[in-house]
């Protein structure tokens, strides 16, 4: 059950210096061509941008997404594997960003992508 209104914000939010990610998850699918990312951040009075960036070991990008003005504390977003180097192990970068007061939170984590299935 939602404590907050959606169009007023929760009596718990916090100013942009303050907000943070709770918790950052990624699933790879099954298919090793997506994967989930999953994202619970703490309530907020200003809506942040977030940067999701998959890099492989070395820091060269695979993909990447940008979310303009978040309004949700629990995200759950798919991205796909624009290139896949013949590798097991990559990076996930998140980045919560506020225009006017520049990056408030970066959580990092290496997960494995397993190859995709032989057809």
């Amino acid at each position: 059950m939602l404590r907050y209104h959606p169009l007023q914000p929760d009596p718990d939010a916090l100013p942009p210096s303050q907000v943070r990610f709770k918790s950052v998850k990624v699933e790879p699918w099954p298919e090793g061509r997506k994967v989930r990312v999953l994202m619970d951040i703490t309530p907020f009075q200003q809506p942040p941008n977030i940067e999701v960036t998959i890099t492989d070991l070395e820091g060269h990008e695979i993909t990447s997404a940008h979310i303009i003005e978040n309004v949700d504390y629990r995200l759950v977003i798919t991205l796909h594997l624009r290139k896949i180097v013949p590798q097991t192990q990559y990076r996930l970068i998140v980045r919560m960003i506020y225009p006017d007061v520049g990056a408030v939170d970066e959580q990092s984590l290496i997960f494995e992508l397993l190859p995709p299935p032989e057809a």
